[in-house]
């Protein structure tokens, strides 16, 4: 408890978390009055998108009002020194494409420079980041947290370190089991 306590106490004194944001039409318009009172800022992270954003219209067009916000957002980031990240859930409903994944119409993945997806089973230390975008390398990875410090550790691709961890089940299974004959 007293490694967290002193962690959080090295975080940089600029650094302002906001809990709360009002979720109206003029969203963003507050979001760059914010940037012109704190120039100084180079990272927003909107957690989560749903409830930054302004609630959807009765019979909207669900593709514009998906991918004009981000368009704001993208102006913003070229505009200035600046980095935004959203963070959005997945939909209830699976999707194929992991991109689309979230919430809403296919634009969110598509108006986003930079495509995240978290993925991790309750409970559990390790996630999957699969990552695409105009300027990364694609790929698919896995992390650890560190139950110590609460830090992510990369482990390495995602899909090489499934296939060892299905080896290693194998290994046990027939070390446990011995020899298994199939007919």
């Amino acid at each position: 408890e007293m490694r967290r306590e002193q962690e959080l106490a090295s975080w940089p004194e600029a650094m302002e978390i906001i809990h709360a944001w009002p979720r109206r039409q003029d969203s963003i318009a507050l979001l760059e009055e914010y940037l012109r009172r704190k120039p100084d800022t180079r990272l927003i992270i909107i957690d989560t998108w749903n409830a930054f954003r302004m609630a959807r219209r009765v019979n909207g067009d669900v593709a514009m009002e998906d991918y004009m916000p981000f368009e704001e957002l993208r102006r913003l980031c070229a505009e200035r020194v600046l980095g935004i990240t959203v963070i959005h859930h997945d939909s209830v409903t699976k999707k194929s494409d992991w991109v689309n994944a979230g919430q809403g119409s296919a634009c969110l993945g598509g108006s986003a420079n930079t495509v995240w997806h978290v993925t991790s089973m309750r409970g559990d230390d390790e996630v999957q980041i699969e990552v695409t975008g105009h300027e990364v390398k694609e790929g698919k990875y896995q992390f650890r947290r560190e139950k110590e410090t609460g830090h992510w550790a990369l482990l390495g691709d995602a899909e090489q370190i499934m296939k060892t961890k299905e080896r290693q089940a194998i290994f046990d299974l027939l070390k446990t089991n011995g020899p298994t004959h199939f007919r």
